[in-house]
C-alpha cells in the first residue's frame, strides 16, 4: 500500500515545523522581554500614575460635593429655574424600575424587545404616557446636576 504522504511532503512539513519552532522560541523570548520592559516602565512612571489617581479621586469627590451643594440650592427654590451658578445646571432624569420577568412577558405580548434590550426598553418606557404604563413599571424622576466642561473665570460671574 502506498503512503499518502510523500517524501517531498515530509521535507516540506519538517522545514515548516522547524521554522514554527524557531518563531515560537522568538515569541517567548520577546514576550518575556516585553513583560520585563513593561514592568520596568510601569515602575518608572509610578509617581505619575499615583499622582494622577490622587487627582482623579479628588476631582470625583469635589464634583460630588459641588453637585450636592448645587442640588441643595436648586431644591430651596425650584421656581428660579434650572441654572444654578457659573454653568452649573439642574437636570431631571427619569429612571425606569421594573421586574425583568414581567417586562419580558409584556414585551412578548406586545411583540417588542424580544431579547429585552434594557436600554431600548427603558427608553420606550420613559416615553409611554402614564396612563398606558404597565403595572409592573414605575418611573422615578430624580434631580441631578451637570457641571460645565469649560469653567469660566469666576471673577466674571
Amino acid at each position: 500500500m502506498e503512503s499518502r504522504i510523500t517524501q517531498e511532503d515530509i521535507e516540506s512539513l519538517k522545514e515548516d515545523l522547524k521554522e514554527l519552532n524557531e518563531l515560537r522560541m522568538y515569541r517567548k523570548e520577546y514576550s518575556d522581554l516585553y513583560v520585563e520592559k513593561k514592568q520596568a516602565f510601569i515602575e518608572s512612571i509610578r509617581p505619575i500614575t499615583d499622582r494622577l489617581t490622587y487627582v482623579e479621586e479628588n476631582i470625583e469627590k469635589l464634583e460630588d460635593t459641588i453637585k450636592s451643594k448645587s442640588l441643595e440650592v436648586y431644591n430651596r427654590n425650584k421656581e428660579e429655574g434650572k441654572d444654578i451658578y457659573a454653568g452649573i445646571k439642574e437636570r431631571d432624569l427619569t429612571e425606569v424600575l421594573y421586574d425583568e420577568y414581567e417586562a419580558y412577558k409584556w414585551c412578548e405580548e406586545h411583540a417588542l424587545f424580544l431579547t429585552i434590550n434594557r436600554s431600548a426598553f427603558e427608553k420606550f418606557m420613559r416615553q409611554v404616557e402614564s396612563k398606558n404604563l404597565p403595572k409592573f413599571v414605575s418611573r422615578i424622576t430624580k434631580s441631578t446636576i451637570t457641571l460645565p466642561m469649560n469653567i469660566k473665570d469666576l471673577e466674571d460671574v
